[in-house]
């Protein structure tokens, strides 16, 4: 006699494609994260977990929430049902006659909704990741009453997560080889500037997902990306002319601006040769690889990891970003050219460069798109 059954439409999953059997589709990695953080809420509504069976449909994608479904519950047996894959109700519902207890079944839509509809008269959209429960009061189907059901997540905000930290993880593979060119041969310039522009993209990201991250890594992370930042754009100050201080001396002919520059250019060598030699310490790199190595795992606030992020949030603080700059641009520019400075208009040029470029690394989390996949088996 069947006590009860719960139904689990399977998460979000990878798009259809020729390449790929439909039954091998995994779920995305939003997908796994919504998921999680779902069916951990949902399914604290069960009682007795340790009462309930799992039947998953044979796709690998149903099979994967299954595996969730069992570790929120902290069940360890799985067992497949082709009926949830094959599309027939009457088949699942005579495969269910003879069962006993607590079930739950992981399929896909529009199969899910149509097996709820024969058990009951209300009609329910099952989104992806949501989950019904019925009881049996007289102990078969027929007697199906509805007890609970929790619509699956938008997945889009653990989406927003993944694009994020796809973001970080690229700018941070960058700088990363950028650091090791730049020890390799410290006195390239181009090894230096690849150098500042990936620490500075690496930054203007962290920025922007500062609101999300846990605090301890966030500070830690930004301080060292930040230090090498700094030091990388002194030595970009220090940038040696054509002839080095070795070249002026050789001149002939002592001339007192050739002694000037002589003088300033063995200062200016004695610096960069310092500060490369700071950078290239044990210790300094051993701090840039590990900030490295976290900026390519973001550790998510609790409340962001189980909420995820609205899209919408993010692109309204970018376009919030755009407008404050533009202002700024457009104040800048109307000033007297007298009260124009050097110094400042670079400042500007840096702000419009980073922005850019955070444009650029979230273009696809920024532009405005529904998700088509919602409603997809």
């Amino acid at each position: 006699m069947i006590k009860s059954l719960i139904l689990v439409r399977h998460a979000k999953t990878e798009p259809r494609s020729l390449e790929i059997e439909d039954h091998e589709r995994q779920l995305t990695s939003a997908g796994i994260r919504s998921a999680k953080a779902a069916l951990r809420r949902a399914l604290s509504l069960v009682e007795n977990p340790k009462e309930w069976r799992i039947w998953s449909s044979p796709a690998l994608r149903a099979w994967q929430t299954a595996e969730i479904v069992a570790d929120a519950l902290g069940l360890k047996e799985i067992e497949k049902n082709p009926n949830l894959y094959s599309d027939e109700v009457i088949a699942l519902r005579q495969s269910l006659d003879d069962e006993k207890g607590n079930l739950i079944l992981v399929g896909h839509n529009p199969y899910l909704e149509e097996f709820a509809d024969s058990m009951a008269p209300h009609h329910l959209q099952l989104n992806k990741s949501s989950v019904v429960c019925y009881t049996f009061p007289e102990g078969d189907l027929r007697s199906a009453e509805l007890a609970w059901f929790v619509q699956g997540p938008d997945s889009s905000r653990w989406e927003s997560l993944v694009q994020m930290e796809t973001a970080m993880q690229r700018a941070a593979r960058k700088a990363s080889g950028a650091a090791w060119a730049f020890f390799d041969e410290p006195k390239n310039p181009e090894h230096l500037h690849d150098l500042r522009a990936s620490l500075r993209n690496c930054l203007t990201l962290l920025d922007f997902v500062m609101p999300y991250l846990k605090k301890k890594q966030y500070q830690k992370g930004r301080d060292t990306i930040a230090d090498f930042y700094r030091d990388a754009s002194e030595l970009r100050k220090l940038a040696l002319p054509s002839r080095t201080a070795e070249q002026w001396s050789s001149i002939p002919f002592v001339t007192p601006e050739a002694q000037r520059m002589y003088d300033r250019l063995r200062i200016m060598e004695a610096e960069r040769n310092k500060i490369i030699a700071k950078l290239q310490t044990p210790a300094r790199q051993k701090a840039f690889h590990e900030a490295s190595q976290a900026l390519r795992s973001l550790e998510w606030k609790g409340a962001v990891e189980a909420e995820g992020v609205e899209r919408a949030e993010l692109r309204r603080r970018f376009k919030k970003m755009k407008r404050a700059l533009k202002e700024e641009r457009e104040r800048f520019d109307a000033l007297p050219d007298n009260e124009r400075s050097g110094e400042d208009a670079r400042k500007l040029e840096r702000k419009e460069l980073r922005l850019d470029y955070l444009g650029t690394a979230l273009a696809e989390l920024f532009a405005k798109d529904a998700d088509p996949g919602d409603h997809a088996l």
